[in-house]
C-alpha cells in the first residue's frame, strides 16, 4: 500500500489505469478497461481528499474552487506520468478525479490513429471535425495533429483550449496556446481575434454552440484550415451538431458551407481491450466525396453512414468496420457489442 499520491496515480498509470476517484475518506476507485474498480493500493488514511487538494492546488486555484465549487487543471508529476484533475464536491465534502496521461506527447502513430485520417492533415483549407465523448481521448488526437504539422508544415497554428495538456514548443511551426479563461475569454472571441494574426490553422478544442460553430466556418471558408473537437458519438452525430446549432432559417446556408469546406470528421470512442484491463481507441473516419457533401447540402445525412461504406478503401471506415479490424488482430474481444454507437 501506498500513502504518496503521486506514487499511487504512477503506479496505476503503469497498470494500464485511464482515471482514479476518491471519495473523501473512502478507498480510491480505478478505471480500467472503462469498468471501475476498487483498490486498496492506496492507504484509507490518505484518502483525505481535502489533503490532497492543498497538496496540488495553487492559492488561485484554491480560491476558484471555493468560489466556484469546482476546479480542474493539470499537474506533471514526474517524466513518466501527468494528471488533468479535477475537484468537486460531494455532499459538501470534497471529491477528486483524475485522468492519467502519458508526460509526454503521443505522436499519432502511438495512439493508433488511422492513416487515412491523418491524411486530412495535408489538406491546404478547411475544416476537420473530431468528435467523441468527455474523456475519450480528442484532446491527444488533436494535440497529435499539431505535433505532426509542426513537423511537416511552416505555419502559424493557433490552439485554444479550456485545459491545455501538453505545452507543445515550435519547430518548423509557429505555435501559440491560448487557454480559455486565462489567454482569451472565450472561443468565441479567441477565434474572432485570431483571424487578425495572420494564422494558417487554428485548433479548438470544442464547437459548443452556434456562435463557434458560425465563426468556425467561416474561420475554413477564408480559406485558412480548422480542427474542431465537438462532444457527441459518431461522424453522422457530428455533422447533425454542427448544423442542428444554426437557427433554422440559416440551416440551408450552413448546409450549403459544411458540405463545401468539410475535409473530414473523426471519431472515437475509447472500449476494453482483449483483457478487460487497458482502453484502446474505436475510431470512425469519414472523409469527404461528392456523394457525402451532396447528402450533406440536400439535407440527407441519414445517408451518411452508407455513403461511407459505399466509399473508396482508404477514404472512410465506420465503427463497425473498424471493430472488426481489431477483432481480427486480438486488440478487441471478439464478443465485444458496439452496436450502441449504431445509434
Amino acid at each position: 500500500m501506498s500513502t504518496d499520491l503521486f506514487e499511487f496515480l504512477t503506479k496505476s498509470f503503469d497498470k494500464g489505469a485511464t482515471d482514479v476517484h476518491i471519495k473523501h475518506n473512502r478507498y480510491a476507485r480505478v478505471r480500467f478497461g472503462g469498468e471501475l474498480r476498487e483498490t486498496r493500493d492506496f492507504e484509507l488514511s490518505a484518502c483525505n481528499v481535502t489533503q490532497i487538494a492543498k497538496k496540488l492546488l495553487s492559492d488561485k486555484e484554491k480560491e476558484t474552487l471555493r468560489t466556484e465549487r469546482c476546479v480542474q487543471g493539470v499537474v506533471d508529476i514526474n517524466d513518466k506520468v501527468k494528471v488533468r484533475y479535477t475537484f468537486s464536491f460531494d455532499s459538501t465534502k470534497l471529491y477528486f478525479c483524475a485522468r492519467l496521461l502519458p508526460a509526454k506527447q503521443r505522436s499519432w502513430e502511438n495512439l493508433g490513429i488511422p492513416k487515412l485520417a491523418v491524411n486530412f492533415i495535408h489538406k491546404g483549407q478547411g475544416m476537420i471535425l473530431i468528435s467523441g465523448p468527455i474523456c475519450s481521448g480528442k484532446t491527444s488526437t488533436m494535440t497529435s495533429f499539431v505535433a505532426y504539422m509542426n513537423q511537416i508544415r511552416k505555419d502559424h497554428i493557433i490552439v485554444m483550449d479550456e485545459l491545455l495538456e501538453y505545452k507543445l514548443k515550435s519547430s518548423n511551426s509557429i505555435i501559440n496556446l491560448r487557454q480559455i479563461g486565462k489567454d482569451t475569454h472565450d472561443y468565441v472571441s479567441g477565434l474572432k481575434y485570431a483571424l487578425r494574426e495572420d494564422p494558417d490553422t487554428l485548433f479548438v478544442g470544442e464547437i459548443k454552440d452556434y456562435r463557434s460553430a458560425e465563426i468556425a466556418l467561416s474561420i475554413a471558408e477564408t480559406g485558412h484550415m480548422i480542427v474542431a473537437g465537438i462532444a457527441t458519438i459518431g461522424c453522422l452525430n457530428s455533422i447533425s451538431k454542427i448544423l442542428n446549432s444554426f437557427p433554422s432559417h440559416q440551416t440551408e446556408m450552413a448546409r450549403l458551407k459544411l458540405s463545401s469546406y468539410l475535409i473530414g470528421c473523426i471519431s472515437q470512442v475509447l472500449v476494453p481491450d482483449a483483457q478487460n484491463i487497458q482502453s484502446v481507441p474505436l475510431f470512425e473516419v469519414m472523409g469527404m466525396t461528392p456523394s457525402i457533401a451532396n447528402s450533406i447540402r440536400l439535407d440527407k445525412s441519414m445517408q451518411l453512414k452508407a455513403e461511407m461504406s459505399r466509399s473508396i478503401k482508404g477514404v472512410s471506415i465506420t465503427f463497425e468496420d473498424y471493430a472488426k479490424e481489431l477483432k481480427a488482430k486480438g486488440t478487441i474481444s471478439p464478443t465485444l457489442d458496439i452496436s450502441y454507437l449504431s445509434n
